[in-house]
């Protein structure tokens, strides 16, 4: 038509611009012109979107329910349960729980489990004697507080109470023992203690201050400690002197005959007269005879009776004692002159003591011992040797009930005090008292998941509410999946619920559950 020089050949096709099948490039209608198979939806969003169709009907278009897609299938199903995020519903999901939701679809850690043994009304789920306490936690033991074996924990009761010994606590140890020897007072006898006494008393217990000890010198028998030559007289009670009552100087009172007897002879009697003496000059007529008479004279003559003054001495000689063992021995003399002085046992030469181990003055054989110091109690005054018996007055609180009881103590000072060692013995209480020695009922426990104080014993972020407690979840009231239970603050989604929602907007998002 534009004589171009370019052919042009007819095209046939349908050339009506409303029919499904129009041909913009025909050129000569062939009556192929369809209008039904072009119609449907084009809505891009919509579930049935046919991108074929070239004429757009609103009511042919289908779409999904709200939260799913076409399949359908959740648009959002984070934990993969087939129950979308927007139609989840938070609560405990364990039916043995007590606050077990069946509605729920998602656990939120929010279970309340029974407290072991028990049901949610806290009632035991076997109690078999009816006590209250279920059999699970029944605590067998002894429960007579009068017992020693009481155990404050006891739920039931056994048969293995034991009891306190009369006289004794729990302990084995005396409830009165005035003088702290671990003998109670009930128990103990009198008698003479000291093994060293003649009445010692292998019984007794306590000393009642009967001893008797023998006489210095004796056993408890009577017998001596010392008697050399046994004539039953004690050496340190022996007096020498002559033993013959025939003797002229026959002493009555001597012990030990030490030689010294004299008898009466042929020339003089007992009182040194002469039996006979004629002249009465004091010379017996058989002792009439002159010449030296001195015996330590060179020429003494022991038949003279008259000295006639022809005694002859040595310049150099000494008259001394000779006795070696003598207190006063001369090695230096030469004639024993009968002065000889002897120690007085159990005295030396010097006076002092043969033996004296303690050096007190006062000689092993007549040392009594016994205390004595003045202070103690069983003070002797008539003891010269300490042999570390002395029992001295102890102070203390007697009232073997008092906290502050002392077995030792001899004299009660009126310090007892009876509260101090009362309070909590339970060793797992909040309040217990390691000082305690008896239960006052005051001991309590802390809450489950509590210490003492009030505070969460696992408490990881420091918020005040314990781990075992917590309600994981978004915390933000502007965030999609916000949750107002929530406790333990985790990652909020910001995004997947804002969109437009209205269905008559092109850009209409049916997955939107706030409008933005």
């Amino acid at each position: 038509t534009d004589d171009n020089g370019t052919c042009t050949y007819p095209v046939p096709g349908c050339m009506d611009g409303s029919a499904c099948n129009f041909n913009l490039l025909a050129t000569v209608d062939d009556g192929t012109c369809e209008f039904i198979s072009c119609v449907g939806c084009t809505t891009p969003t919509a579930c049935n979107f046919d991108s074929t169709v070239t004429v757009h009907d609103p009511s042919a278009c289908e779409f999904p329910d709200l939260g799913y897609n076409c399949i359908p299938e959740c648009l959002i199903d984070t934990d993969g349960d087939e129950v979308c995020d927007m139609f989840e519903i938070f609560g405990c999901t364990d039916s043995a729980a007590c606050n077990y939701n069946l509605d729920a679809t998602e656990e939120n850690f929010s279970c309340i489990l029974p407290d072991l043994g028990y049901d949610c009304d806290g009632v035991c789920l076997v109690d078999t004697d009816g006590d209250g306490v279920c059999d699970m936690f029944e605590v067998i033991g002894c429960i007579d507080n009068e017992a020693c074996n009481y155990d404050s924990a006891a739920t039931d009761a056994s048969d293995a109470c034991t009891y306190n010994e009369v006289g004794y606590d729990c302990d084995g140890v005396c409830l009165i023992d005035t003088d702290g020897d671990g003998v109670c007072d009930m128990f103990e006898i009198p008698g003479c203690t000291d093994s060293t006494a003649c009445n010692y008393s292998l019984d007794a217990t306590d000393d009642d201050g009967s001893c008797t000890d023998p006489d210095s010198g004796y056993d408890c028998d009577g017998v001596c400690l010392i008697d050399t030559d046994g004539d039953t007289v004690c050496d340190e009670f022996e007096v020498l002197g002559c033993t013959d009552s025939t003797a002229c100087n026959y002493n009555l009172d001597a012990t030990d005959d030490d030689d010294s007897c004299t008898f009466e002879g042929d020339v003089l009697d007992c009182d040194g007269n002469c039996l006979f003496d004629i002249d009465a000059d004091g010379i017996c007529d058989q002792d009439e005879v002159a010449g030296c008479t001195n015996s330590f004279a060179c020429n003494y003559n022991s038949y003279a009776i008259i000295d006639n003054g022809s005694c002859e001495f040595l310049s150099c000689i000494v008259f001394d004692c000779a006795d070696t063992t003598a207190c006063n021995y001369n090695p230096d003399t030469d004639f024993d002159d009968g002065s000889c002085v002897y120690a007085n046992y159990p005295y030396d030469c010097n006076g002092e003591c043969v033996e004296d181990n303690d050096g007190d003055g006062v000689c092993d054989i007549n040392e009594i011992p016994g205390c004595d110091d003045v202070d103690a109690l069983n003070y002797n005054p008539t003891a010269t040797d300490d042999n570390g018996t002395c029992i001295y007055p102890v102070p203390g609180c007697m009232d073997a009930s008092a906290c502050n009881y002392n077995d030792s103590a001899t004299v009660d000072d009126g310090t007892c005090e009876f509260t101090s060692c009362v309070g909590c013995t339970d060793i797992n209480a909040c309040n217990y008292d390691p000082d305690a020695d008896y239960e006052d009922g005051s001991c309590f426990n802390a809450e489950m998941y509590l210490d003492c104080d009030g505070n969460c014993i696992n408490d990881a972020d420091a918020d005040g509410i314990c781990d075992e407690l917590e309600i994981p979840g978004c915390q933000d009231p502007l965030a999609c999946d916000y949750d107002a239970n929530a406790t333990d603050g985790g990652a909020c989604d910001y995004t997947s619920c804002y969109g437009c929602m209205d269905f008559e907007a092109c850009n209409y998002d049916n997955t939107a559950t706030q409008d933005d």
